[in-house]
């Protein structure tokens, strides 16, 4: 019998989904990899981890076939970011997957993708919008860490058409290394379900461009719209 193939996904804040009671913030990036994640592990071909952020809980917890392992604390300062780095080594050494998937800006894909160079294994890169298609997060420290991984990547996934065409505009050498995989909800609705209203859920950060939810609802007035916006440091002015 051929061995399960091991992912491991890493999305720190996505503990949020697997746990409400964790009462973490999470956003579309974390929900899109739950939701292929959840997926996966219902494919007896595959054996799949997630990797999130330590809040107190076990080390090791089950959701729907999903190991979710705890790697470190969330806190600033630069004897915790290289604490998190070792224990982030550490979690996935025990896991030992043959692919990592990761999503979104962050400090934990140059860790993944210094790993994966390590120990011979695979790592997947997600864009999770339209500037990571152009590169506009490499700078400080952190974005240096970040665009470490991000080109060390052996695949990378666009979730639209223009992120594709960016991508292979700005690095034509990997163009052949990206696969368009668009976002999507399992519908799990009856196909008859009455329609209340249109909704619009996202932050307030200026990529998320909620003005054009308004302009929309100014076109369709026969429509009933609804907002929900969580205030982001980044944009508090657009939320206000």
């Amino acid at each position: 019998m051929e061995a399960k193939k091991k992912i491991c996904f890493i999305s720190l804040f996505a503990y949020g989904i697997f746990n409400p009671e964790a009462k973490l913030k999470f956003g579309g990036s974390e929900t899109q990899l739950y939701f292929l994640a959840a997926k996966l592990a219902q494919n007896d071909n595959f054996a799949v981890s997630f990797m999130v952020l330590d809040v107190g809980q076990d080390p090791v917890e089950i959701y729907n076939k999903v190991e979710v392992v705890k790697a470190y604390r969330r806190g600033g300062g630069l004897i915790n970011m290289l604490s998190g780095f070792i224990k982030m080594i550490v979690v996935l050494k025990r896991i030992n997957p043959d692919i990592i998937v990761c999503r979104a800006f962050g400090r934990e894909v140059g860790v993944s993708a210094l790993y994966a160079r390590i120990f011979g294994k695979k790592l997947v890169y997600c864009l999770a919008n339209d500037r990571d298609a152009s590169g506009a997060f490499f700078g400080g420290l952190n974005g240096k860490i970040f665009a470490f991984g991000f080109r060390k990547a052996d695949h990378y996934i666009a979730q639209s058409e223009f992120q594709l065409s960016e991508f292979k505009k700005i690095f034509p050498a990997k163009a052949g290394k990206i696969t368009l995989i668009k976002n999507s909800w399992p519908d799990e609705s009856p196909a008859a379900a009455a329609r209340e209203f249109v909704l619009w859920v996202g932050s307030s950060a200026a990529l998320k461009r909620p003005e054009i939810f308004l302009d929309l609802a100014r076109v369709f007035p026969e429509e009933k719209f609804v907002m929900i916006m969580t205030k982001s440091k980044m944009n508090s002015g657009r939320w206000e």
